[in-house]
């Protein structure tokens, strides 16, 4: 049986191999999940803990050492033949560098982020990136393509072992800009019934195998398209007049989408906006005083030469930010995104037509959504030009991520709701984890007075408000939870936890 989105088929012919069936299947996402993460996640991993690991045992305790070793030992031992001959270099440089850096003195590895600048810290990393590198190229997705073909011949393997080259390969599409479900899905139908998957599917059977898997191989490498994208935010708050700034624009939905038809009046991005509405299933505003809107302002987000996956994500990141920094300063509420739609070379790419439920504090909380509003003309452009300029250093992005998580609980959106023991009890340790953040940024040791008028500007609007801040906990902070080890080593998902350090534990 063959189970893909849009079919169920047992078509199979009786000169179709069984071990065919069997690479189908390890295309499958509902099959579960490998108990060895990809080799990229821990690459990834190994460089967030390089550059944000912010307690001073989080490299010196020998016990994360010795569980990050083990997760890359894990994940290298699991890429296949092909993949392994294609980036031995590579890995070969990195598997070098991680053991110097490993086994340098507690000296080395008590050094806090930001000021990590031995040769050490600053050779992995460009091992790590060049691992990485390797691992995002074309010629990297082909060798774990043909991994995945030769495993599935092999029938003599009596576990899953096709299950982390599948994974490996899955985040390999996902790094390289393309829709990993998608493409999947994609190499599913070319192999099982030999057709390009741009066509309807009709269940060709009459392909010659070697052209199947031909085919899905070169489909598999196949890069993302880089083009113009565009991304349109719909969301529910106070509507407010038009803002440009950067690479974004604030618009009143109530007069934007109406004035979007040709006989409208003119205004920026007109023509985009029509695009998305004149189906009228997007974005739609309410005619009469009965009704109720879908969406109350929009944010355009041009995103410039890019790829379209993740480009939502990618969008809603940079509007965060805005929004992030204008209610902290204002304390109102926070607009809730509705719908979206994603225009690809100014043609319609994807979108979403589901309506999310309004969520306030208060139900109906206009003066909530009017502070938010005033906050966001006074704060937005000066943010947005400034992200239109370079990306939010990444010290900078995690202690606003955590000082947002630290006030949700006791903002006016949670205002029915009472403030957990838990939330209570996280004040002091993501306040630390502020602090920590902007000292990395800083690049100085958390513990050292902040001695530059100019830093200190900086630094004291945050670190003041984490002194009477109840944090909550942030949902991105993971730790590994491990079985007791015997022969072998098992791990299992990241759970989340509070981050009183980064150690891992």
């Amino acid at each position: 049986m063959v189970m893909i989105d849009y079919n169920v088929s047992d078509h199979w012919s009786a000169d179709d191999p069984d071990w065919l069936k069997s690479h189908v299947s390890s295309l499958g996402r509902s099959h579960g999940v490998s108990t060895v993460l990809p080799l990229t996640v821990i690459l990834e991993e190994v460089l967030e803990w390089v550059e944000l690991a912010s307690g001073v045992d989080a490299w010196k305790k020998r016990d994360n050492r010795t569980s990050l070793r083990l997760d890359l030992d894990e994940s290298i031992g699991a890429i296949g033949a092909s993949l392994r001959a294609h980036i031995a270099a590579s890995l070969a440089e990195f598997q070098a560098t991680f053991s110097q850096l490993i086994g340098s003195p507690a000296t080395v590895l008590a050094r806090p982020p930001g000021t990590r600048s031995d040769a050490v810290w600053t050779d992995v990393t460009a091992a790590a990136m060049d691992l990485l590198d390797a691992l995002d190229t074309d010629e990297a997705a082909r060798a774990s393509w043909d991994d995945l073909v030769t495993t599935a011949q092999d029938r003599t393997l009596a576990g899953r072992e096709y299950r982390p080259i599948a994974e490996l390969l899955f985040d390999q599409l996902r790094r390289r800009g393309l829709s990993a479900e998608g493409t999947f899905r994609d190499l599913v139908s070319v192999v099982a019934f030999g057709r390009d998957p741009d066509d309807i599917p009709i269940g060709q059977t009459t392909v010659p195998l070697e052209e199947r898997i031909a085919s899905a191989r070169a489909h598999a490498s196949t890069p993302a398209k880089v083009e113009p994208i565009v991304v349109w935010l719909g969301y529910q708050g106070q509507a407010f007049a038009h803002i440009a700034a950067g690479r974004v624009s604030f618009m009143n939905a109530h007069w934007a989408v109406p004035n979007a038809e040709p006989e409208g009046q003119d205004f920026e991005h007109k023509a985009e906006l029509w695009q998305l509405v004149q189906r009228g299933n997007l974005f739609k505003v309410a005619e009469l005083v009965d009704e109720e809107s879908d969406v109350d302002f929009l944010v355009r987000v041009d995103l410039g030469e890019s790829t379209a996956a993740d480009a939502v994500n990618r969008a809603v990141d940079i509007v965060n930010t805005i929004l992030s920094v204008s209610i902290y300063n204002s304390g109102g509420i926070r607009p809730h995104l509705a719908q979206y739609g994603v225009l690809r070379s100014g043609q319609i790419g994807s979108y979403s037509g589901m309506v999310s439920r309004r969520e306030t504090g208060f139900p109906q909380d206009h003066y909530g959504a009017h502070i938010t509003a005033e906050s966001i003309k006074e704060h937005g452009p000066r943010i947005a030009e400034a992200l239109a300029r370079e990306e939010l250093p990444r010290f900078l992005a995690a202690a606003l991520e955590v000082q947002t998580n630290a006030d949700h609980p006791f903002s006016r959106d949670m205002a029915l709701r009472k403030p957990s023991e838990a939330d209570i009890r996280s004040v002091i340790p993501l306040a630390d984890r502020v602090v920590q953040h902007i000292a990395a940024h800083a690049a100085f040791p958390p513990n050292r007075p902040v001695r530059s008028p100019r830093r200190a500007l900086a630094a004291r609007p945050v670190a003041n408000r984490c002194a009477t801040s109840r944090p909550n906990v942030p949902a991105r902070h993971w730790r590994p939870e491990r079985t007791v080890r015997g022969t072998e080593t098992r791990v299992v998902r990241r759970q989340p936890v509070a981050p009183v350090d980064s150690a891992r534990r």
